[in-house]
């Protein structure tokens, strides 16, 4: 299956309910975390409101606690960059707080506490938002065999969650940054899919004696 590119290539209303991150100034960079006591090496079990990315505020204008309160879908992404071995395994390399900063640096998360998610491959090249989509079993089934990387909207919009697997008699495994569900019907279902190309080559055009790379 071919995907176009999703018209939502900001956010749609719904993603910017997810998690939304408190307004800040742009002053301070991401204080480095410790991996020595982190609440588990498994990336699997990553969440939000581990305490060693909740110490201290994230940037000035925050406060500790930032990512338990808004870090859903930066830890969502986190363990898919994980789960595609798009990025290290060491713990002391890359976690959510890293992915964080980032994220950040690349402009994946605005001033303002949007997430523009046209960017995050600006931070992890080859990690490419396509699009958002309504949900349905037999959609993230497809989009999950063909090597996509899939988030997926929940409690109504307000919490993301990534998927680990999608099983053949409708299991759909997950990985909750918030909770400790393991699979989408303990949520209920899902309303959108979030969808990367975790190998994603940006398309080369040769103009003269020119190589042009196309963003």
């Amino acid at each position: 299956m071919k995907l176009k590119r999703s018209s939502k290539l900001g956010l749609s209303r719904s993603l910017k309910a997810i998690c939304i991150l408190l307004v800040v100034v742009l002053a301070a960079p991401l204080t480095a975390v410790s991996a020595g006591a982190l609440a588990s090496d498994d990336y699997t079990q990553w969440k939000q409101a581990d305490e060693e990315w909740n110490e201290t505020a994230p940037w000035t204008g925050t406060s500790a606690g930032f990512m338990a309160r808004s870090g859903c879908w930066i830890t969502s992404v986190s363990m898919l960059l994980r789960q595609y071995g798009l990025v290290s395994e060491d713990l002391e390399e890359f976690n959510p707080w890293i992915c964080a900063g980032e994220l950040y640096a690349a402009g994946a998360l605005t001033w303002s506490g949007d997430m523009v998610l046209r960017n995050v491959d600006a931070a992890y090249p080859g990690f490419h938002y396509v699009g958002t989509y309504g949900y349905s079993f037999s959609l993230l089934q497809e989009l999950f065999e063909e090597g996509y990387a899939c988030a997926l909207l929940v409690k109504g919009g307000g919490h993301m969650v990534a998927v680990r697997d999608v099983l053949e008699d409708g299991t759909v495994e997950i990985m909750d940054p918030g909770w400790e569900h393991t699979t989408l019907s303990e949520w209920g279902g899902a309303t959108e899919i979030v969808v990367f190309d975790p190998s994603y080559t940006a398309p080369l055009q040769v103009i003269g004696d020119y190589v042009i790379l196309n963003s």
